[in-house]
Protein backbone atom coordinates (compact mmCIF):
# COMPACT_ATOMS: atom_id res chain seq x y z
CA UNK A 1 0.00 0.00 0.00
CA UNK A 2 1.06 3.62 -0.91
CA UNK A 3 1.89 5.93 1.78
CA UNK A 4 -0.88 9.09 2.02
CA UNK A 5 -0.39 12.26 2.37
CA UNK A 6 -2.11 13.91 5.29
CA UNK A 7 -4.22 17.10 5.02
CA UNK A 8 -4.95 18.19 8.90
CA UNK A 9 -6.64 14.38 10.13
CA UNK A 10 -7.62 12.97 6.52
CA UNK A 11 -5.37 10.75 5.12
CA UNK A 12 -5.63 10.23 0.90
CA UNK A 13 -3.90 8.73 -1.48
CA UNK A 14 -2.09 10.22 -3.97
CA UNK A 15 -3.96 9.41 -7.22
CA UNK A 16 -5.61 10.17 -10.31
CA UNK A 17 -9.00 9.13 -11.38
CA UNK A 18 -7.76 6.40 -14.10
CA UNK A 19 -5.10 5.53 -11.47
CA UNK A 20 -7.89 4.98 -8.77
CA UNK A 21 -9.63 3.13 -11.37
CA UNK A 22 -7.14 0.87 -11.87
CA UNK A 23 -6.31 0.04 -8.58
CA UNK A 24 -10.08 -0.54 -7.12
CA UNK A 25 -10.08 -3.11 -10.37
CA UNK A 26 -6.73 -4.37 -9.43
CA UNK A 27 -8.02 -4.70 -5.98
CA UNK A 28 -11.35 -6.25 -7.32
CA UNK A 29 -9.31 -9.31 -9.57
CA UNK A 30 -7.31 -9.51 -6.12
CA UNK A 31 -10.32 -10.50 -4.04
CA UNK A 32 -9.69 -7.77 -1.71
CA UNK A 33 -12.44 -6.74 0.38
CA UNK A 34 -12.95 -2.55 1.51
CA UNK A 35 -14.17 0.89 1.03
CA UNK A 36 -13.62 3.60 -1.28
CA UNK A 37 -13.97 7.28 0.30
CA UNK A 38 -14.29 10.26 -1.35
CA UNK A 39 -13.72 13.15 0.43
CA UNK A 40 -13.88 16.65 0.07
CA UNK A 41 -13.16 19.91 2.58
CA UNK A 42 -16.78 19.91 3.97
CA UNK A 43 -16.62 15.91 5.04
CA UNK A 44 -12.59 16.33 6.15
CA UNK A 45 -13.85 19.28 8.15
CA UNK A 46 -17.18 16.88 9.82
CA UNK A 47 -14.72 13.70 10.33
CA UNK A 48 -13.49 16.23 13.08
CA UNK A 49 -16.17 16.44 15.07
CA UNK A 50 -17.68 12.60 13.89
CA UNK A 51 -15.70 9.80 15.27
CA UNK A 52 -17.93 7.23 13.39
CA UNK A 53 -17.20 9.46 10.30
CA UNK A 54 -13.74 9.69 10.77
CA UNK A 55 -12.97 6.08 11.60
CA UNK A 56 -15.27 5.26 8.40
CA UNK A 57 -12.78 7.11 6.36
CA UNK A 58 -9.63 6.38 8.13
CA UNK A 59 -10.61 2.53 7.53
CA UNK A 60 -11.05 2.72 3.42
CA UNK A 61 -9.05 0.62 1.43
CA UNK A 62 -8.96 3.95 -0.46
CA UNK A 63 -8.96 7.66 -0.04
CA UNK A 64 -9.30 10.26 -2.60
CA UNK A 65 -9.74 14.05 -2.56
CA UNK A 66 -13.04 15.33 -3.85
CA UNK A 67 -12.13 18.81 -3.75
CA UNK A 68 -9.47 21.00 -5.43
CA UNK A 69 -8.66 23.05 -1.97
CA UNK A 70 -7.43 19.84 -1.03
CA UNK A 71 -4.89 19.08 -4.00
CA UNK A 72 -3.64 22.89 -3.61
CA UNK A 73 -3.22 22.98 -0.09
CA UNK A 74 -1.62 19.28 -0.08
CA UNK A 75 2.24 20.98 -0.44
CA UNK A 76 1.47 22.89 3.03
CA UNK A 77 0.98 19.28 4.60
CA UNK A 78 4.35 18.36 2.89
CA UNK A 79 2.39 16.38 0.30
CA UNK A 80 1.07 16.21 -3.43
CA UNK A 81 -1.95 15.57 -4.81
CA UNK A 82 -2.08 14.33 -8.62
CA UNK A 83 -5.96 16.17 -9.63
CA UNK A 84 -9.03 15.83 -7.67
CA UNK A 85 -11.08 12.85 -7.95
CA UNK A 86 -14.54 13.99 -7.95
CA UNK A 87 -17.25 10.80 -6.98
CA UNK A 88 -19.51 11.53 -9.38
CA UNK A 89 -16.93 11.34 -12.65
CA UNK A 90 -15.04 8.42 -10.91
CA UNK A 91 -18.89 6.10 -10.78
CA UNK A 92 -18.72 6.83 -14.46
CA UNK A 93 -15.24 5.43 -15.27
CA UNK A 94 -15.94 3.01 -12.98
CA UNK A 95 -18.82 2.07 -14.68
CA UNK A 96 -17.01 2.31 -18.51
CA UNK A 97 -14.66 -0.15 -17.00
CA UNK A 98 -17.13 -2.88 -15.41
CA UNK A 99 -18.93 -3.09 -18.47
CA UNK A 100 -15.85 -3.56 -20.81
CA UNK A 101 -14.82 -6.44 -18.39
CA UNK A 102 -17.74 -7.62 -17.93
CA UNK A 103 -18.11 -6.81 -13.99
CA UNK A 104 -21.69 -6.48 -12.47
CA UNK A 105 -21.89 -2.95 -10.45
CA UNK A 106 -24.42 -2.86 -7.20
CA UNK A 107 -25.09 0.93 -6.19
CA UNK A 108 -26.30 0.93 -2.09
CA UNK A 109 -27.70 4.45 -0.95
CA UNK A 110 -30.23 7.14 -1.34
CA UNK A 111 -34.24 6.17 -1.05
CA UNK A 112 -35.56 3.33 -3.68
CA UNK A 113 -36.82 6.22 -6.45
CA UNK A 114 -33.25 7.44 -6.62
CA UNK A 115 -31.95 4.66 -7.10
CA UNK A 116 -33.86 3.07 -9.34
CA UNK A 117 -33.42 6.01 -11.49
CA UNK A 118 -29.38 6.04 -11.24
CA UNK A 119 -29.77 2.06 -12.27
CA UNK A 120 -31.79 2.84 -15.13
CA UNK A 121 -29.77 6.14 -16.37
CA UNK A 122 -26.71 3.90 -15.83
CA UNK A 123 -28.18 0.78 -18.15
CA UNK A 124 -28.89 3.83 -20.83
CA UNK A 125 -25.50 4.91 -20.59
CA UNK A 126 -23.89 1.82 -20.60
CA UNK A 127 -26.17 -1.07 -22.23
CA UNK A 128 -23.74 -3.64 -21.62
CA UNK A 129 -23.50 -3.09 -17.83
CA UNK A 130 -24.88 -5.32 -15.39
CA UNK A 131 -26.33 -3.22 -12.90
CA UNK A 132 -28.47 -3.48 -9.84
CA UNK A 133 -29.43 -1.90 -6.28
CA UNK A 134 -30.93 -0.89 -3.46
CA UNK A 135 -32.03 2.16 -1.08
CA UNK A 136 -29.35 2.57 1.59
CA UNK A 137 -32.14 2.72 4.39
CA UNK A 138 -32.54 -0.50 6.42
CA UNK A 139 -32.43 -1.55 9.93
CA UNK A 140 -29.63 -3.72 11.44
CA UNK A 141 -31.84 -6.44 11.66
CA UNK A 142 -32.12 -6.64 7.56
CA UNK A 143 -28.54 -5.69 7.34
CA UNK A 144 -27.22 -9.53 6.82
CA UNK A 145 -30.27 -9.84 3.90
CA UNK A 146 -28.86 -6.72 2.49
CA UNK A 147 -25.49 -7.92 2.14
CA UNK A 148 -26.72 -11.59 0.92
CA UNK A 149 -28.96 -9.06 -1.66
CA UNK A 150 -25.37 -7.62 -2.31
CA UNK A 151 -23.07 -10.82 -2.61
CA UNK A 152 -26.26 -12.80 -4.80
CA UNK A 153 -25.98 -9.37 -7.32
CA UNK A 154 -22.30 -10.46 -8.95
CA UNK A 155 -21.02 -7.32 -7.58
CA UNK A 156 -17.62 -7.18 -8.92
CA UNK A 157 -17.30 -10.38 -10.38
CA UNK A 158 -18.14 -11.62 -14.05
CA UNK A 159 -21.60 -13.28 -12.71
CA UNK A 160 -25.20 -12.33 -13.84
CA UNK A 161 -26.73 -10.15 -10.74
CA UNK A 162 -29.85 -11.10 -9.76
CA UNK A 163 -32.75 -9.25 -11.03
CA UNK A 164 -34.44 -7.28 -8.58
CA UNK A 165 -37.17 -5.10 -9.77
CA UNK A 166 -34.88 -2.16 -10.72
CA UNK A 167 -35.92 -2.92 -14.60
Amino acid sequence: MQKRVSILNGAFDALTTTETVDRIFRAINAGERGWLCTVNVATLVMMRNNVELQCFVDGALFVVADGQPLVWCAPIFGGHLPERVAGIDLIDTLCARAEIEGKAVYLLGATTPIVRRAVLGLRRRYPKLRVDGADGYFTESAADNRAKQIRESGAGRNGKPVARGLH
